[in-house]
């Protein structure tokens, strides 16, 4: 019996010598944490440490991939959300600051958090075009660095794409904004170049051509954009603008035809209709294209308010106020509607009752040179001639080729009382 507790013994002390040293492979490097004192870095070899009293993490140096999706600021206040790849290893340098930052957990769900927090940092040093379009592996690189080794990593190499196609367009027309034209064209291009099968990036090619003044490229690409989706409805607002600008009724027709064959629920489709119908003065359809819309999206100003001129291009002013004034209950401050809604009043012969509409149009928006006409000649009609003096001489500011209205603001001038002292 005694025989066999000494050699219980003799293991022991064997396995807590054995226990005291500890070998470090190559490409790994390992951080020794004693009860008492410091952690610090045990490099590749063999290693003795004091039994029961340390714990010994290994970590292994060779690359590694983590892949995520982060929200980024850019040095340019733009944010969105991007997918990266990162290639990277633990820094033997800075080695401590990984492990301090890992506190025992898991290593796997740790790089993945630092990872996140690496890429949000970096971005910060780079513009919104380089990190979605032109940023070469250096510049990423150059900017990960500091924050890699504040935490104990190394970056490697790195891929960065956006979430969205469209993230590539918006922040495309932020630069128009700023006014950075090349800058939005270039992004523009690139967008197109990575989504060639997304109708919303060509859409957004098109906007940035548009505020270009480029109007033959933009129209080509709003085309690409309705030949991948013929319902889509960004592109077509504008083409259908475009077109009615130049009096092309029948192509905008035609295009609106395959819309609806496509996706015949849509309201903005029919409201369209509607409106290249009405130019067209084929009224009766017309009515029906916007009565179709309402009915399949009741709550849009917009198609009463188009339905309310409709009926006032016919001369039907009842059923006009009706419809404007239904527009103007979702929306009161809906200044076209509020402006058609002060006509019908006035061709009425109620220039009294068109004033509050006018005059709230034109609080409501930019007053056009018709709007302050039909304001002049209602003050005129109701006797407010230093009111209707004013009107006169902004819309006249803003279009001075306006021979009727010269003449008829050089009457009224002559019609208002002398203001000298008899």
């Amino acid at each position: 019996m005694k025989r066999y507790a000494a050699a219980g013994l003799v293991a022991v002390l064997l396995l807590a010598a054995f226990s005291g040293v500890t070998y470090v492979g190559g490409e790994k490097m390992a951080i020794l944490d004693p009860r008492f004192g410091e952690p610090e870095i045990l490099s590749p070899g063999f290693h003795l440490h004091t039994p029961f009293l340390n714990r010994v993490t290994h970590y292994p140096l060779e690359p590694r991939e983590v892949k995520g999706e982060v929200k980024v600021d850019t040095r340019d206040n733009l944010n969105f959300r991007v997918h990266y790849t990162l290639q990277l290893s633990p820094d033997p340098e800075a080695l401590l600051a990984l492990h301090a930052r890992r506190a025992g957990r898991p290593l796997e769900p740790v790089l993945q958090q630092l990872s996140d927090e690496m890429l949000q940092k970096a971005s910060a040093f780079l513009r919104a075009d380089e990190i979605l379009g032109n940023s070469t592996r250096e510049r990423w690189l150059g900017s990960l660095y500091p924050p890699a080794k504040e935490r104990g990593l190394k970056a490697l190499d790195i891929q960065v794409t956006p979430v969205e196609p469209r993230v590539m367009v918006n922040a495309a027309l932020v630069y128009q904004e700023r006014n950075l034209p090349n800058a939005a064209l270039q992004l523009g291009k690139l967008g197109v170049e990575r989504f060639p099968m997304d109708p919303q990036v060509r859409y957004g090619l098109g906007r940035i051509y548009e505020h270009q003044g480029k109007a033959r490229e933009a129209e080509d690409e709003y085309l690409q954009a309705l030949l991948l989706d013929p319902s889509a409805r960004d592109p077509m607002g504008r083409l259908i603008a475009m077109l009615l600008i130049r009096r092309e009724f029948d192509r905008a027709r035609r295009l609106l035809d395959a819309a609806l064959e496509k996706d015949p629920a849509s309201a903005p489709h029919h409201n369209w209709m509607g409106v290249v119908l009405q130019l067209e003065a084929n009224y009766d359809d017309a009515e029906k294209a916007f009565q179709k819309a309402i009915s399949l999206d009741p709550k849009n100003a917009d198609y009463r308010a188009g339905l309310g001129a409709l009926y006032l291009a016919k001369g039907e002013t009842a059923r006009a106020q009706e419809s404007l004034k239904e527009a103007i209950r979702d929306k009161p401050n809906f200044a076209l509607a509020l402006y058609n809604l002060g006509i019908a009043l006035a061709m009425e012969k109620k220039p009294a009752e068109a004033i509050p509409f006018f005059e709230q149009a034109q609080r409501s928006g930019p007053p056009s040179v018709g709007l302050l006409n039909a304001l002049a000649k209602a003050y005129q009609e109701t006797g407010q001639t230093p009111k209707a003096v004013q009107a006169l001489q902004r819309s006249l500011r803003l279009q001075p080729a306006q021979p009727e209205q010269q003449k008829r603001l050089q009457k009224l001038k002559s019609e208002r009382p002398s203001r000298k002292t008899p």
